[in-house]
C-alpha cells in the first residue's frame, strides 16, 4: 500500500535524486521480493506495484496459497506435525444427550436443483428422530405434530459459500449450518463448553507447574482462546458469556485439586480483543482483515511478550475474529469455539491459532512432547472432528497419505436406471406388492392395561439429562492425524438439569398411540412411577409409549385382534412408481453392493447378512429380478411404520411361471430369537398386511431359504393375487 499509487512518496520524482523516483533505484538492482501471505497480494494494484520493483524473483511464503505458482519448498501441516514442530492435538469432544423436551432439528443435507433448493432434516416426530425433506415455508409443527416446533417455519435455505457449507434459516431467528443440530438448549451447551475450557486450562496450569518444579521445563504460562458468535455476548458486564465464565471460573477454582495454584482474581483473568469504533463494539467478518480487525490484532501482537509473562494475570482471551494471518500466540493451549458458523476452513484455521510450540519464561521454545498439546473443545464427535480435519488437510496439501483414516460413510445419492419401469419383472412385481392398506384393531382394554403396567414397572429408572465430555489424545501420527494410539482419558462434566416446560403427557400419548387418555392414566397410576416423569418427561413418555405398544402387540397376537384391508390414501390405492425418481435416496459408499438384476446398479445394505443375501440373489439363475425396498415404502402397524427388506421375482418350472415374494432378512428365521421386541411385532403385523393383499411374505436368513417355501409344491398357484393357468 506504500507504493501502489502514483502519489506515494516512493513513486514521486525528487530533485535530490536527479529528478528520479526512489522506485527507480530499487528496480534498477533487480531485487529479490519476499512476500509473506501472498494470497493477500493478488489484487491488480498490488500485482502492478510489485511488478514495478522489477524483481529478479519472487518468493512466496504462506500456509494457505490461493495460487501456488512454482513450488520450491513445502513444509506441509503434516510434515510439521510429524517433525514435532507444532503441538499435538487433543480433542475434547462434547456431546449432549438427545433431549426430546426441546425442539431438536438436525440439518443433514442441502440439495439444489433448477426448480428449488431443499434441505434434508431430522426432527422429533412422535418421540422418534425422523428424517424428512423440506422446502421454504415448511412448518415443522405441522410436519411433526409436535407443539414444541411452534414458530419453526423454514424461511430460507442456502447452498455453500465461502463462509459456510450450507445453512437453513427459520422464521424464529434460528440458523442451522450443514451438519449441525439444536441438541440441548444452545445456552446450556455453550455454558458447558466454557466450563470444560476453564477446567482444561486449570489442568494445563497444574501440569506445567509440576513439570517446572521438577526441572523438566522452565515456568510456562498457558493461554486459552474463545471464539464467540457475537461481541455483545461478552463485551459488557451483563453479557451472558462473561457472567457464565466468571461463575464457572470461581466454581472450578475452588476445587480441591487446584487449591495450590493461587489463580488471579476472576475480574483480571480474562479479556476480549474486538474491533471498536467510538466506544461501540462491532462484529467483524472472520478472516477478512479489515481495518478494524487489524487494529484489534495489533493490540494483542504488540503486547505478546507481556501477555506471556507470569506476572500478567490475563489467561483467557475472548475474540470474535482472530483468523486473519498473523494472529496466533504460541502459548495458546486450549481453544473453544462458541460460534455456529461451519465454514469449510474454520476448523483448520482455528486450530492454527494455537499450534506453535510454547515459549517458556527463559524465551526458549518448549520441546517436551508430553507438554506440547493443544486442546480443542469441539461440539462434534471425536471421529467426526478427526475425519473432517484430515479431509481439510488432504485438500490443502494435495497429498494421498499412507495410513489415513478414511470416511467410508460418505453419503451418495442413489438413482435408478434409465426407463427402469421397462426392466423385465419390475412392473408385475410392483403391481403385486404396492397395494396400500389400513388396519383395524380389536382388543380388550383391561388386558392391555394390565400387560402395560407390568412392562412399565420393569423398565429402568428415569435419569436426568447431562452433558458428556470425552477427551481423546493423539499421541502418534502415521503420516496423517487421525491414527490414534496411546492414552485416552475420559472426563465427565457435572450434570446440568435443563429447565423444561412440563408437557401434557396424557395428551401426547393418547395422540401417538391407539389408546384412550383414561387407559394411559390407569397405566401410569398402576406403575407407581409418575414422580420420575419430573426428571425427564420425554424419557418417561418414551417408556410409557414403549410399554403400551408392547402390551398392544401382545394382546393383538393373543386375540387375533388386527385385520388389514386395501385402502385408498390421498387418492392412491398403490404406492406410486414416481417415488423412485421424485424422492431422494441416500446411502453410504461402504454400504453399497453392485448388482445386475435390479433397477439400481448399486443397492444399499444394512448388514453383512443383507450383503450376502443380495449377492446370492444376483447370482441365482431362478431370480429374474429383485428390489431392496426403499425407505419410503412403509406399512403402518400398531408399533410404528415398517419398511420390509426385499421384493423378489422368482421363475419356476423353467420359466413357465413366476412368483412374487417379499422377504425380511434377519440373522435367524425364528421370531423368538430376535433381539428387539419391536422387530418381532413389525414382522408379525407386516405378515398380516401381505396376507391381506395375497403376497407371499417370510423372514429368511439367506437365499437358500427360498428353496424351503411351500409354493414349490403348488404348481398352479401364483402368489401375486390371482390364479395362473396351468403350464
Amino acid at each position: 500500500a506504500s507504493f501502489n499509487k502514483d502519489e506515494n512518496i516512493i513513486n514521486r520524482k525528487i530533485d535530490d535524486l536527479s529528478n528520479r523516483a526512489p522506485i527507480d533505484f530499487i528496480s534498477a538492482v533487480n531485487p529479490v521480493v519476499i512476500m509473506d501471505e501472498p494470497q493477500k497480494l493478488d489484487g491488480d494494484l498490488s500485482q502492478k506495484a510489485i511488478g514495478s520493483l522489477n524483481p529478479l524473483l519472487r518468493l512466496r511464503y504462506s500456509a494457505t496459497h490461493k495460487n501456488p505458482h512454482h513450488i520450491v519448498y513445502r513444509l506441509s501441516p503434516i510434515d510439521a506435525y510429524e517433525m514435532r514442530l507444532v503441538k499435538r492435538i487433543d480433542v475434547l469432544a462434547m456431546r449432549a444427550d438427545l433431549d426430546l423436551n426441546v425442539p431438536y432439528v438436525e440439518l443433514r443435507k442441502i440439495t439444489a436443483s433448477k426448480e428449488s433448493v431443499t434441505a434434508t432434516i431430522a426432527i422429533n416426530k412422535n418421540n422418534t428422530l425422523t428424517q424428512m425433506t423440506v422446502k421454504r415455508n415448511a412448518d415443522l409443527q405441522e410436519l411433526s405434530g409436535n407443539s414444541l416446533y411452534d414458530g419453526w417455519i423454514v424461511e430460507d435455505i442456502y447452498t455453500s459459500s465461502d463462509d459456510f457449507a450450507g445453512k437453513i434459516e427459520f422464521t424464529n431467528g434460528r440458523v442451522l449450518f450443514l451438519g449441525s443440530n439444536t441438541g440441548l438448549e444452545k445456552d446450556l451447551l455453550q455454558r458447558a463448553q466454557i466450563r470444560a475450557t476453564i477446567n482444561d486450562h486449570f489442568e494445563t496450569e497444574l501440569k506445567l507447574r509440576q513439570r517446572a518444579e521438577i526441572g523438566q521445563i522452565h515456568p510456562t504460562k498457558p493461554l486459552s482462546l474463545f471464539f464467540i458468535d457475537k461481541v455483545a455476548n461478552y463485551a459488557f458486564s451483563e453479557s451472558k458469556f462473561r457472567i457464565w465464565f466468571e461463575e464457572e471460573y470461581e466454581g472450578i477454582k475452588s476445587l480441591r485439586k487446584f487449591r495450590n495454584l493461587d489463580f488471579p482474581d476472576v475480574k483480571k483473568v480474562h479479556k476480549g480483543y474486538f474491533a471498536s469504533t467510538k466506544n461501540e463494539f462491532k462484529d467483524s467478518k472472520e478472516g477478512k482483515g479489515n481495518k478494524e480487525d487489524e487494529e484489534a490484532y495489533f493490540l494483542i501482537m504488540q503486547s505478546k511478550e507481556t501477555l506471556l509473562s507470569l506476572d500478567e494475570p490475563v489467561r483467557f482471551i475472548f475474540s470474535h475474529s482472530a483468523l486473519a494471518e498473523g494472529w496466533d500466540n504460541p502459548n495458546v493451549f486450549t481453544i473453544c469455539n462458541l460460534q455456529e458458523t461451519k465454514s469449510e476452513i474454520r476448523r483448520r484455521q482455528q486450530i492454527g491459532r494455537g499450534l506453535r510450540l510454547p515459549v517458556m519464561s527463559n524465551g526458549e521454545r518448549c520441546r517436551e512432547d508430553d507438554v506440547n498439546h493443544l486442546t480443542v473443545i469441539a461440539t462434534e464427535s471425536f471421529e467426526s472432528f478427526a475425519q473432517n480435519l484430515q479431509k481439510e488437510l488432504q485438500e490443502d496439501t494435495g497429498i494421498e497419505f499412507a495410513g489415513m483414516v478414511r470416511d467410508k460413510r460418505e453419503r451418495v445419492e442413489i438413482t435408478p436406471k434409465d426407463r427402469f419401469w421397462e426392466i423385465p419383472g419390475f412392473q408385475e412385481l410392483w403391481d403385486s406388492i404396492s397395494t396400500r392398506t389400513r388396519y383395524d384393531l380389536k382388543f380388550e382394554s383391561k388386558a392391555l392395561i394390565e400387560e402395560a403396567i407390568v412392562r412399565l414397572k420393569a423398565y429402568p429408572q428415569i435419569s436426568e439429562g447431562r452433558f458428556r465430555v470425552s477427551k481423546h489424545r493423539i499421541d502418534r501420527v502415521d503420516n496423517l492425524m487421525g491414527i490414534v494410539e496411546g492414552e485416552i482419558r475420559i472426563q465427565e462434566s457435572k450434570a446440568i438439569a435443563p429447565i423444561v416446560k412440563f408437557p401434557d403427557i396424557l395428551g401426547q400419548l393418547s395422540r401417538s398411540t391407539p389408546v384412550s387418555r383414561s387407559s394411559i392414566k390407569r397405566i401410569i397410576e398402576g406403575s407407581g412411577r409418575f414422580e420420575e416423569a419430573k426428571k425427564n418427561p420425554a424419557e418417561f413418555i418414551g417408556q410409557v409409549k414403549s410399554a403400551v405398544f408392547g402390551a398392544l402387540a401382545e394382546t393383538l397376537k393373543e386375540h387375533q385382534g388386527i385385520k388389514y384391508s386395501p385402502v385408498s390414501i390421498g387418492g392412491q390405492s398403490k404406492w406410486s412408481m414416481e417415488y423412485f425418481t421424485s424422492r431422494i435416496s441416500l446411502a453410504y459408499e461402504s454400504s453399497l453392493v453392485s448388482v445386475k438384476k435390479s433397477i439400481y446398479n448399486r443397492i444399499p445394505v444394512d448388514s453383512l447378512i443383507e450383503r450376502n443375501f443380495a449377492e446370492q440373489l444376483d447370482a441365482r439363475d431362478d431370480i429374474e429380478f429383485f428390489l431392496k425396498l426403499p425407505s419410503w415404502f412403509k406399512i403402518d402397524t400398531p408399533v410404528g411404520a415398517y419398511n420390509p427388506d426385499w421384493a423378489i421375482v422368482r421363475t419356476l418350472d423353467d420359466g413357465a411361471r413366476k412368483v412374487y415374494l417379499v422377504r425380511e432378512t434377519k440373522g435367524t428365521t425364528n421370531l423368538d430369537e430376535l433381539f428387539r421386541e419391536s422387530e418381532v411385532w413389525k414382522v408379525v403385523f407386516g405378515g398380516e398386511h401381505f396376507k391381506a393383499i395375497d403376497v407371499n411374505y417370510k423372514m429368511v436368513k439367506e437365499a437358500s431359504d427360498l428353496d424351503k417355501d411351500e409354493y414349490l409344491v403348488l404348481p398352479g398357484m401364483g402368489w401375486h393375487g390371482h390364479r395362473q393357468e396351468e403350464s
